[in-house]
């Protein structure tokens, strides 16, 4: 996943991945990044797989 053209004075990113025909009917979060320095443009594939302070 990979993102450009940040706009000028971003602080920071957050990610959502949200499912949003889950189980039973309900929007479901399945991961959350949050805390993205905007110098970070993307993550490779397995870079966030597992579980860091910022990254749940």
């Amino acid at each position: 996943m990979s993102w450009s053209n940040v706009p000028d004075g971003t602080k920071s990113f957050i990610i959502f991945m949200t499912d949003l025909e889950g189980r039973g009917g309900f929007t479901v979060n399945h991961w959350v990044a949050y805390g993205i320095p905007p110098s970070v443009t993307g993550f490779a594939e397995g870079e966030v797989g597992k579980q860091t302070d910022k990254y749940v």
